[in-house]
């Protein structure tokens, strides 16, 4: 009989054993584990031309509960998304990874690009809904830059129909920018020197910069708004051709005219 109690004693105490475990673990549920450790983002080229890629890789360090998805943004110098992302590695639950996402810059376009990461994971509360949580956001930028076909250096020869001083032929070399990734250039000196030679020794007077426009369809070569630096406009010659690009020997042709003293001449630039 001594022996039954006893037995029973154990059974009862074992019993009471499991019961404050069960009402321990009801009131003191398991903590959620840490959220994940985005160490670091790097890119490897931080400069790209319009229309290409680089590769970002995001370095999880610590993702406890494991790596559920990963949020990429973009934003361009006023914040709007530029760009489009891919995220080239398989997530699958991993604690620790290297993520690599594929950048593309849109075609057309130059310019600063912010390109943000944020890692997420999947846990369950002691309700068992989700929880995620997320690692610190870290971001690096890339440089965009758009290269059209005009764009490059060249050499310019200036021939004056009409100036103060019976000034001889004139080449120089010229840079030639993308203004817009399309068709809008800015050149340094439409004159085709006439301003920084002859002129320039008895005025002091600088280059006529402008942007020009090329009509895709037309190859026409039209501009507005560039001064002769003398209270006038420098402006397309009204008695000769419209000016024009020819891209079988990739030169622009420039008749203009200044109108404050009627100085005409004729700009051709012939790229490099």
């Amino acid at each position: 009989m001594k022996t039954l109690l006893n037995r029973s004693f154990i059974i009862l105490f074992v019993l009471l054993i499991f019961s404050c475990v069960d009402d321990y673990q009801d009131a003191n549920p398991p903590h959620l584990l840490d959220a994940p450790a985005l160490y670091s983002v790097d890119v490897s080229n931080d400069l790209i031309k319009d229309g290409t890629s680089t590769t970002i890789t995001a370095n999880v360090v610590d993702a406890p509960a494991g790596i559920d998805s990963v949020a990429v943004t973009t934003a361009d110098e006023n914040g709007d998304p530029l760009g489009n992302v891919n995220i080239e590695t398989p997530i699958n639950g991993q604690t620790e990874a290297q993520i690599e996402i594929m950048y593309t810059a849109p075609e057309n376009t130059a310019g600063m690009v912010e390109v943000s990461v944020q890692v997420f994971d999947k846990q369950y509360d002691e309700k068992g809904e989700v929880v995620r949580k997320s690692s610190v956001v870290k971001s690096i930028e890339i440089s965009i830059y758009c290269e059209p076909p005009l764009v490059g250096v060249y050499s310019v020869l200036g021939q004056f129909i009409q100036d103060d001083f019976g000034s001889p032929e004139v080449t120089i070399d010229q840079e030639v920018s993308s203004v817009d990734c399309l068709n809008t250039y800015l050149v340094e000196d439409l004159s085709g020197g006439l301003y920084t030679t002859t002129y320039a020794e008895n005025y002091g007077t600088d280059p006529v910069e402008a942007e020009i426009i090329i009509d895709p369809d037309t190859n026409l070569v039209t501009w507005e708004g560039a001064s002769d630096q003398f209270g006038g406009e420098f402006i397309q010659d009204p008695a000769q051709p419209g000016s024009y690009y020819d891209p079988d020997a990739k030169q622009i042709v420039i008749y203009w005219t200044a109108t404050s003293y009627g100085e005409r001449g004729i700009s051709t630039f012939t790229k490099k």
